[in-house]
């Protein structure tokens, strides 16, 4: 039997839930905020944090009722920790205001729209204000602070952080390795690596790590399909064998009868083969293989051209100092011999490419060819002496990994809030000037509601060369005095990126809790 509650119930009910959710996060607010030990249903032990995505994540109740706001906040604030990394405990505490007050002005007003569009419009032109005084990490000393202010203090860690990505630029990939010792390190290795295995566990060369080793091999790069009647491999196996190397082979496809001919002759110790599948090629694919190609110095032969796999020659094929291949992952070293001239110009041509375009997907992509032609791979391993604070460290480093990304890509801002200070006169202005009488009501909400941050910051404790600060007129003018200094030493910096996410959810979140009528449960 379905329960239906009544416009006066379900109003309780969601303000409950917000105000249950308000006395956890707005203890673990800022700099200062402390940590909460949460007892993970999806755990055997319990987790650490303070980040608000993690607190409000295991955050639930035995009450069903009280669980749906809960659970509606829950889902809309994950967008913020996904896009930004962080940023879902300042996009709350604006929510959080805007709700409450919300109930409020709307539900007693016959001009709930209107009010709802000042909402709209305010926090619209804020991101537009914001975005415009963003900072770009123009230097190593500012990537240098971005790191410490996201990882924390933990300055070992810290400093091998800034230098993975110092190697491996904003885009690339940095593996994660947990070891039980009391010292954290970093792994540099120069080889180009790209998501694809060997296609049979035969070619394993390492029955210890599971991975097909190849010393000083040939490599073949094509997208063809592999066989002995439509190419002369017979022929080019021959030779190879008679010159004692080994061999790998990258295309989409390979006959049966062939890839059998490959392994029997690994295993009878003829010719040390492996043999890569790769997707049929899209366009992205397909560049992606030149890259190897080009890295390689391997002639690539392409499906539109079937036929020149009749006259493969051992000049055509591209050579590497070393290649290990797993099951899910191949990498390339390569030796001395490698020309960089054209490896650089061929990335000074994507850089020039990625200027000229909006999209941050094909940036990734652009920025992934770029790392991937200059053959840097990162492992970063962390130390701890117990699971608990292994899981805690790792979870925090992911986090400063995706905090320091996005930072470099959209540029970075004051954080918890005191970025809002220095738009706030402004956004007043353009305001009182832009909407009408009835919309300023909804504006007059956001204008207090991104107050709230900072107000919480300083309740929380904030003390700027050994004075306490009380008030938001004491912030500002210490902020407008010295702002690198503030943001530096306050450790008060966040991304663009998650402070527009946030204000994003803020606007959709408040608009939907504040359309909700009844509540129907089953």
């Amino acid at each position: 039997m379905n329960k239906i509650l009544n416009k006066k119930t379900t109003e309780t009910v969601l303000v409950q839930g917000i105000e249950t959710i308000h006395r956890l996060l707005k203890m673990t607010y800022g700099p200062k905020g402390r940590n909460v030990i949460i007892d993970s249903s999806n755990s055997e032990l319990p987790k650490i944090s303070k980040q608000g995505s993690d607190i409000l994540q295991e955050l639930l109740v035995r009450d069903k009722i009280k669980n749906i706001p809960l659970l509606l906040i829950q889902e809309s604030l994950k967008k913020v920790n996904k896009l930004a990394g962080d940023g879902s405990s300042t996009s709350f505490l604006i929510t959080y205001f805007l709700v409450i007050n919300g109930f409020k002005n709307i539900f007693r007003d016959l001009y709930n729209l209107e009010i709802k569009s000042g909402i709209r419009k305010t926090i619209n032109h804020l991101i537009v204000l914001l975005s415009e005084i963003a900072k770009p990490i123009s230097n190593k000393k500012t990537l240098k602070n971005v790191i410490d202010i996201a990882l924390g203090t933990n300055s070992n860690l810290n400093e091998l952080l800034y230098e993975a990505f110092v190697k491996v630029g904003k885009s690339g990939s940095i593996s994660l390795d947990l070891t039980t010792s009391t010292t954290s390190s970093l792994t540099i290795e120069q080889g180009m690596k790209f998501k694809r295995g060997y296609a049979s566990s035969y070619f394993i060369t390492n029955t210890d790590e599971l991975t097909a080793e190849l010393e000083d091999p040939y490599i073949l790069i094509t997208t063809n399909k592999i066989s002995m009647e439509n190419s002369n491999l017979l022929e080019l196996l021959e030779q190879i064998i008679y010159l004692k190397k080994p061999l790998l082979i990258i295309s989409p496809e390979i006959e049966e009868e062939t890839l059998s001919t490959l392994i029997l002759n690994k295993l009878n110790d003829i010719i040390n083969v492996v043999y890569v599948k790769v997707p049929n090629p899209s366009a992205y694919e397909t560049i992606f293989i030149e890259d190897i190609s080009l890295y390689t110095k391997a002639y690539f032969f392409r499906k539109e051209y079937p036929r020149e796999l009749q006259k493969i020659s051992l000049t055509q094929l591209g050579k590497a100092k070393k290649i290990v291949v797993t099951k899910t992952s191949t990498t390339i070293f390569q030796g001395n011999d490698i020309k960089e001239a054209e490896l650089e110009k061929e990335c000074k041509k994507l850089r020039q490419k990625i200027s000229t375009i909006e999209s941050n997907y094909e940036k990734d992509k652009l920025e992934d060819r770029i790392q991937n032609l200059y053959g840097i791979n990162v492992s970063l391993k962390l130390g701890g002496l117990t699971e608990l604070e292994l899981k805690e460290l790792e979870k925090r480093v992911q986090t400063s990994i995706s905090i320091t990304k996005v930072s470099a890509y959209e540029g970075i801002l004051p954080g918890n809030g005191i970025s809002f200070l220095n738009v706030f006169d402004e956004l007043e202005s353009w305001c009182k000037l832009n909407l009408n009488d009835i919309e300023l009501i909804g504006s007059s909400m956001v204008l207090k509601a991104i107050l709230e941050p900072i107000k919480t910051l300083l309740i929380s404790g904030l003390t700027i060369d050994g004075k306490v600060i009380t008030s938001l007129y004491q912030l500002d003018k210490f902020y407008k005095n010295d702002k690198n200094k503030f943001l530096v030493e306050m450790n008060l910096i966040s991304s663009l990126k998650s402070i527009i996410a946030g204000l994003q959810t803020s606007s959709s979140l408040t608009q939907m809790l504040l359309t909700i009528d009844h509540l129907i449960i089953t």
